[in-house]
């Protein structure tokens, strides 16, 4: 299993990926119940030299509900840690969420710097209340998706009953005491890395902006919860929005200091 991390004209490609047991490890039927994380490495390959790997990091905190529990699907740990890449122009970044730093390397493999991660914000009871509805919420609108597709088909497993079963398993679904420092990288025209901090409970999204030589932080940008970033080149910046009818469109806006 391959996924393109960063690519270039010349056909060098860094990919992340991970090697399939003859028995498939992401079933939660062949994990013991508890929580774990899946192992995940960082290749190098350039063409006409052997592959190189940069990096080993651990993938996201995943949950196993104890076997024979009904609907026994794995479910991501609420506030857990993960794995995260990035092109940002000539460089890869990575960065496993609760090492503390963003390794940024070069397209022949060598790291170029390191970008410091905050510390995570601690959460609160009713933080975790907030993101285990969501998931209930989540699962509804699946369960009804999943439904409506089937619905009139013969299928010898009832796919929507499974997963509406799901529920019964997220009441257990274990949370972090300490959110993870970010949840989301990008990089943008100009070369600079976009840090997505993640803050519970609060609505606006928070970019922390690096220049990648030296590194340094150039400033954060603060977005409404309705604004996605896509890209940025100087003081402009691509956002996807929603307005109040859930109607999408593109905008471009200009950063006020």
């Amino acid at each position: 299993m391959t996924d393109p991390v960063a690519t270039y004209g010349d056909g060098t490609v860094i990919y992340k990926g991970r090697e399939l047991p003859t028995t498939d490890m992401f079933s939660p039927i062949n994990r013991e119940p508890g929580r774990y994380r899946v192992t995940y490495d960082y290749w190098l390959v350039v063409p006409g030299e052997p592959k190189r790997m940069l990096f080993e990091g651990l993938g996201s905190e995943r949950y196993n509900p104890p076997s024979g529990r009904s609907g026994s699907g794995s479910e991501h740990v609420i506030f857990g840690h993960s794995l995260l890449h990035t092109q940002v122009g000539e460089y890869a970044a990575v960065s496993q969420t609760d090492l503390g730093s963003v390794f940024v390397f070069d397209r022949s493999g060598a790291v170029v710097a390191e970008v410091p991660l905050d510390q995570g914000e601690a959460v609160t009871e009713s933080d975790v209340a907030a993101a285990r509805k969501r998931l209930l919420e989540a699962n509804e609108v699946q369960t009804r998706s999943i439904g409506e597709q089937m619905e009139g088909r013969d299928f010898p497993v009832n796919i929507a009953n499974l997963w509406a079963k799901r529920r019964e398993n997220i009441p257990a679904v274990p949370a972090n005491d300490v959110a993870p420092p970010i949840d989301l990288m990008r990089g943008d025209f100009d070369g600079r890395l976009w840090l997505r901090l993640f803050r519970p409970g609060e609505a606006q999204r928070r970019w922390q902006v690096w220049d990648l030589t030296g590194p340094s932080l150039e400033f954060t940008l603060i977005l409404s919860e309705s604004e996605a970033f896509l890209d940025a080149a100087g003081d402009r910046v691509l956002v996807r929005s929603r307005d109040e009818f859930d109607v999408q469109y593109l905008l471009v806006k200009e950063i006020v200091r």
